[in-house]
């Protein structure tokens, strides 16, 4: 008994026009509809470094205020139009030496300079605004002439609504990263 085995050869054609084309289009539709979604993701992941970053200047402050005798840091919150004569110094040098020296974590990455003209991170020296009517207090009583509890008194937030999230209308849909005198950082 013996059996035929048929074996076809390929041939060695090579893509029309017309299949390379399509196939063109197939990659350009699924980059299509990639790229939305991995903007977002861009978004997304440096509105969590700007919330990281406030976390670290949270301990800082934390730490700061240990050392100095559980008083927060004397800071403007906006050096360049001071509030006090003479002036207060940059919350970025006070509390430099407790993040290691390192200048990228007073930097918000939404902070650009696209939404006016200003760059605050290269204006002021930080992307973040220090509530200065908290400098110099006691961080045991930093809330009591404020309010009752310190999840809800701010020391530090973006200078301006950067993140994606809010619901507001008048915020454009963007709010404004803060830390909170208990040490959370939220969105606001």
């Amino acid at each position: 008994m013996t059996r035929f085995v048929y074996i076809r050869k390929w041939s060695s054609r090579s893509f029309t026009l017309v299949e390379l084309l399509v196939v063109i289009a197939i990659i350009s539709i699924l980059a299509g509809l990639l790229m939305p979604t991995l903007g977002k993701v861009k978004g997304k992941a440096r509105d969590t470094y700007c919330l990281n970053n406030l976390r670290q200047l949270g301990i800082a402050v934390l730490t700061y205020a240990q050392d100095h005798n559980s008083l927060l840091p004397a800071a403007e919150g906006v050096p360049t139009s001071p509030a006090d004569s003479p002036p207060w110094p940059r919350i970025r040098d006070l509390l430099s030496s407790y993040v290691g020296g390192s200048a990228g974590v007073f930097k918000c990455p939404n902070d650009n300079g696209i939404l006016d003209t200003m760059n605050y991170f290269t204006q002021e020296g930080s992307s973040y605004e220090w509530n200065y009517p908290m400098g110099g207090r006691s961080i045991d009583r930093a809330t009591s002439s404020f309010l009752s509890s310190p999840d809800k008194v701010w020391l530090m937030y973006d200078y301006e609504n950067v993140h994606a999230g809010a619901s507001s209308i008048s915020s454009n849909g963007l709010t404004k990263n803060t830390l909170y005198a208990d040490g959370h950082v939220a969105p606001l």
